[in-house]
């Protein structure tokens, strides 16, 4: 199995680490999975994390490869834990209270804010973002002009 690139290990609470697959590309790891954050510290080759409604999860700066990531609903994500997440293109944090802003987010393209915290000057230097679902969030109330 240490060649795996792709585990989907959902409402799974048995598995709890992951740090053997050192090739692991994605990971879906939501709502009862056992993993946490020390569970997927060594996964430095991940590309995609899904950690919605995962409280276990709570720091994603040692995933430096990490482009795609779910953060929506329960997770355990908030701003800090995305601190250094520089390379993200696409974030979902749909009703993620946590996260309001991800200006620091240079690479960001596609952004999902349905619901969460993220309001306007969360993410007025989102200059490569082409893609936003502002869907009830009323905090998100200007257009976005390039």
């Amino acid at each position: 199995c240490i060649n795996l690139k792709s585990l989907n290990a959902s409402y799974n609470p048995k598995i709890t680490n992951v740090n053997h697959l050192v090739k692991l590309e994605i990971l879906n790891a939501i709502h009862d999975c056992g993993i946490t954050d020390a569970g997927i510290v060594k996964c430095i080759n991940l590309k995609s994390l899904i950690a919605s409604s995962n409280p276990k999860i709570t720091n994603v700066n040692n995933l430096v490869k990490l482009e795609i990531l779910d953060a929506s609903f329960e997770c355990g994500i908030n701003e800090a834990g995305i601190a250094q997440c520089i390379n993200l293109k696409s974030l979902d944090a749909s009703q993620n209270l946590k996260i309001t802003n991800v200006n620091h987010l240079v690479n960001l393209e596609i952004l999902n804010a349905y619901g969460c915290g993220i309001n306007d000057a969360g993410i007025v230097q989102c200059f490569n973002m082409i893609s936003l679902n502002a869907s009830y969030n009323p905090k998100i109330t200007k257009k976005l002009i390039k």
